[in-house]
């Protein structure tokens, strides 16, 4: 049996505005990083 302990269910309603979310914070950082870095 498979039990979940975090993030959406897929196919849930909010799981696609979440990843979106969670990808525009994610290359944000990435992209702050690699400026910074040269």
């Amino acid at each position: 049996m498979y039990v979940q302990h975090n993030g959406v269910a897929m196919g849930a309603p909010l799981a696609p505005v979440i990843a979106d979310i969670f990808m525009a914070h994610l290359e944000t950082t990435l992209m702050d990083q690699l400026k910074q870095s040269g």
